[in-house]
């Protein structure tokens, strides 16, 4: 499945975020540090749990795995909380056009993972990428992810990927102007926006915002 057009990233607004965007760098994270318990966690089949014959599910440190976390929405008020610092942050929408985000793989989300459940899934002595596989509790974030099976924790893009800026309706005005600064000199044709409050429909909106020169 090839991804949407368009893949936007939730962050706050930290000294690493500040030095990826001037970078150019996405960053790709432990796995372990996730914050779903259940990531990586999967049900092997009664019949087969003592066999020795059950597939296979290396963990992030015998893959040297690290992930990047995207998404297909913007304006989900459950990720603007919790992965954009309560709205202080801000969300970077990526065009697919380009690498990395052009071999970005989709999340899939099950009741449960089960090798009963789900046999088609798994394989006797065959790896099983649970990295691809989440509980449908999440299946609002539409999650998409960049893996790299290796040490490398950064990967680079070229400045044409970035698309848009949104920032939280919390984001400090400082920060903001900083984060501005650094699009304009590292990026060409960026699109600035604002979110805010859709009152009636208690959803987010967006505004576009056109700094000062």
């Amino acid at each position: 499945m090839n991804p949407p057009k368009i893949l936007f990233q939730y962050l706050d607004i930290s000294e690493f975020t500040l030095i990826n965007l001037w970078n150019r760098h996405i960053f790709l994270n432990d796995p372990g540090e996730f914050n779903d318990v259940f990531e990586g966690s999967v049900s092997i089949s009664e019949s087969q749990a003592d066999t020795g014959l059950s597939y296979r599910r290396l963990s992030p440190k015998d893959l040297n795995l690290r992930i990047s976390c995207f998404s297909e929405i913007d304006n989900n008020v459950l990720m603007w909380s919790h992965y954009a610092d309560s709205h202080r942050g801000l969300v970077l929408a990526y065009s697919t056009d380009h690498a990395p985000f052009s071999s970005a793989i989709p999340i899939q989300y099950k009741s449960n993972l089960s090798q009963d459940e789900y046999p088609d899934l798994f394989d006797d002595n065959q790896f099983f990428p649970w990295y691809e596989f989440k509980g449908e509790p999440w299946a609002y974030e539409k999650e998409w992810r960049i893996i790299n099976h290796g040490a490398v924790s950064e990967l680079s893009y070229p400045s044409e990927a970035l698309k848009r800026v949104i920032f939280g309706i919390n984001t400090d005005p400082s920060l903001q102007a900083i984060i501005i600064n650094i699009v304009r000199t590292r990026y060409k044709d960026v699109v600035f926006q604002k979110a805010i409050k859709s009152l009636a429909e208690l959803m987010i909106s967006f505004e576009e915002i056109y700094p000062e020169v």
